[in-house]
């Protein structure tokens, strides 16, 4: 595939001393408007890890950021990495967190664009409270491998994410070489 300005979209990592979704949640925003108030809403996703202390941002190409990638999709086979706050409706409000074992089928059902190569590996679930609030979000960590089959609803799966909760980083779809040995396609661009 082409770098296609309409078919790519740009990362940048930024570090965080948060511990919260919504210290998350504010961090990035900062890092992609600073301190304006955007009307349109978030226009970008993020991916969060706690234990190294950084925000993986993704957003439409055309920003200016530094030390960004310009993401390409990968044309073989690759490793995916999302986490997700994957939920099953029961009645009315009422939700419960989607098990181990039904894991595969929704992963599949909402990662549009590609297709699922083997087994997926799915981590216990982790609640992360909600600071706001009463209650906690269920999230789990799912991997797998994955190929893609059509890359425009790939790279719109990649772009909307998948999942509910995606405003605190959650549901952010990432693929990773098969191999360390592997290169991820895409190139430095600096600002």
């Amino acid at each position: 595939m082409d770098n296609d300005t309409n078919l790519s979209f740009q990362e940048f990592v930024v570090s965080t001393r948060s511990t919260t979704l919504r210290g998350w949640h504010n961090e990035a925003w900062k890092a992609v408007h600073g301190k304006k108030n955007v009307e349109d809403g978030r226009d970008f996703q993020f991916h969060f890890d706690q234990d190294v202390g950084k925000l993986l941002i993704r957003m439409k190409k055309g920003t200016d950021k530094k030390h960004s990638i310009c993401y390409v999709l990968p044309k073989g086979e690759c490793r995916f990495m999302v986490r997700v706050h994957a939920v099953k409706r029961l009645c009315g409000k009422r939700e419960r967190p989607v098990s181990a074992e039904e894991m595969p089928a929704w992963i599949a059902q909402r990662m549009n664009g590609f297709a699922i190569r083997q087994e997926i590996t799915v981590s216990p679930l982790e609640w992360y409270p909600m600071d706001w609030g009463k209650g906690a979000l269920a999230t789990t960590l799912v991997t797998g491998q994955a190929v893609v089959t059509d890359a425009d609803q790939a790279l719109a799966t990649m772009s909307g994410g998948i999942g509910r909760a995606r405003g605190f980083g959650l549901g952010m779809v990432i693929l990773l070489p098969l191999a360390p040995s592997d290169q991820i396609t895409g190139s430095s661009q600096a600002a």
